[in-house]
């Protein structure tokens, strides 16, 4: 919440120097597009900001949707809109770092194609699990993966992402063979990972803590240098 405070106000402060300077503001409605699915943590900043922004300039925001490729449908929408800065994108490194290199002729430059305002937030990841996989500790969940190869499934916000390398890396690291499951956010994933649909995922805490506290999923480790001030007694890996 401190970040996104710091990122409202930064920008309040933008617009009034703007207005005081004289600069145009867009007359058109706002667009921010958001490559994923409802429900996912980009989705749920982009609204905050989108709000905000909307009283700050007394004219709509709106936020689109616009999931699927990897992200690479919604960038290549802002990509190929009018540069006039009434279309934004809200991502992360999928769309501008890591598409490029998995996929072959893209319709958009991850790099030329998009003007970078701000960095909004950094989210850090979890290791969390549905209460049926038997393992409290991010070692137990190794040993048992390691113990019953094949048995144990992960959500990703989609084939490619930073959440499906992530966890590739570290099932090549551990020695371990769980099933990649890929979805169109981390919204509906979340969704399949409290049905028990799938048994793990690396998300933010954002998604998963409160379902975490009622009990609902099982948080193993957290997936940073240092603890997370929110999460004290969560170890790190």
């Amino acid at each position: 919440m401190k970040a996104i405070f710091a990122l409202l106000f930064t920008l309040s402060c933008a617009l009034a120097a703007m207005s005081v300077f004289g600069q145009q503001l867009p007359s058109r409605p706002v667009k921010i597009v958001v490559p994923t699915s409802p429900g996912g943590a980009t989705d749920a900043l982009s609204r905050q900001i989108g709000a905000r922004l909307s009283e700050l300039r007394g004219q709509p925001v709106i936020v689109e949707n616009k999931p699927g490729a990897n992200q690479i449908i919604g960038a290549e929408y802002v990509a190929k809109s009018a540069p006039d800065g009434n279309t934004l994108l809200v991502s992360d490194a999928s769309s501008f770092v890591i598409n490029p290199h998995l996929y072959r002729n893209m319709a958009y430059d991850g790099l030329r194609g998009f003007t970078p305002i701000t960095v909004l937030v950094r989210f850090p990841w979890v290791v969390a699990v549905h209460p049926s996989v038997p393992a409290n500790t991010f070692q137990e969940l190794v040993a048992y993966a390691r113990a019953n190869p094949g048995a144990l499934s992960y959500g990703s916000f989609g084939l490619g992402s930073s959440a499906h390398i992530s966890v590739d890396y570290l099932k090549t690291l551990l020695g371990i063979d769980i099933v990649h499951v890929p979805y169109k956010g981390a919204g509906p994933a979340v969704t399949d990972l409290l049905s028990g649909q799938i048994h793990m995922m690396m998300v933010t805490p954002l998604l998963v803590e409160p379902h975490a506290r009622a009990g609902k999923l099982r948080l193993l480790a957290a997936a940073t240098r240092e603890r997370i001030a929110r999460l004290p007694g969560l170890p790190t890996v």
